[in-house]
């Protein structure tokens, strides 16, 4: 377990690469995802070695959920592509490189990367300032040389289309889903099928004040002990 957790730290880090020199479908790696953290998971919750639980943990703080539905992430930058008459491929129209290079990253070899991106551009799309995209990317580690030197390398800067707002913002969620699982959003809202009705109503309002800024960082966590103390309420079920 030492081994997985090294290795899985590495790529999380940017260390050691996705895939090289091939491709593969989005879901293709939802579902390799989807097994990893299911395996961890297991690891975690019910390994007699204490040390392979504290391992299975420490992965899952940075591992992928995977799962989802792989092919919303394929058809989905293309659903706003062709829906905004943006060109892709033989099929005319703007010609917009940027999208047409993300969209073939996304095709052939999504990544954790691909969430970085997409907060990136809507920060742009609101703006209209570039310095907002490469703030964005730097502030999650991500470089122009590093961006550039992908297989499928993004090299073109966005165009301003603001009317790409609200698509791309459900387009973020989609990746998230897939490729956040240690996000808070993506976690609270995955969990809350799985709990009875009071430790749901603790996700709900967790979800709700870190969202809300002005609600102060002292009400989300008391939220998040709330959360923590109900897992080992005498008597909680789990649906």
């Amino acid at each position: 377990m030492s081994f997985v957790f090294t290795w899985l730290r590495l790529s999380s880090n940017r260390l050691l690469d996705w895939q090289r020199c091939f491709s593969y479908q989005p879901r293709d790696i939802t579902w390799a995802q989807q097994q990893v953290a299911e395996r961890m998971t297991e690891k975690a919750r019910s390994s007699s070695d204490p040390a392979v639980r504290m391992y299975a943990r420490m992965i899952m703080r940075k591992l992928s959920r995977g799962g989802g539905n792989g092919d919303e992430i394929r058809m989905g930058i293309l659903n706003i592509m062709r829906d905004h008459g943006i060109k892709e491929g033989s099929r005319g129209g703007l010609d917009e490189p940027f999208l047409e290079q993300w969209h073939q990253k996304l095709h052939q070899a999504t990544s954790p990367e691909d969430v970085i991106i997409a907060e990136a551009y809507l920060a742009f799309l609101h703006s209209a300032n570039h310095d907002d995209w490469w703030r964005v990317l730097a502030d999650n580690g991500l470089s122009k040389g590093q961006i550039e030197s992908w297989e499928q390398p993004i090299t073109a800067l966005p165009m301003h289309l603001p009317q790409l707002i609200p698509p791309i913002q459900h387009y973020h969620w989609v990746l998230k889903t897939c490729h956040s699982g240690a996000e808070l959003d993506t976690a609270l809202t995955c969990a809350q099928g799985f709990v009875d009705p009071d430790l749901r109503c603790c996700c709900r309002n967790c979800h709700i004040v870190t969202n809300a800024p002005a609600a102060g960082a002292a009400h989300a966590v008391g939220c998040t002990f709330l959360i923590k103390r109900s897992r080992h309420r005498p008597g909680l079920k789990y649906n």
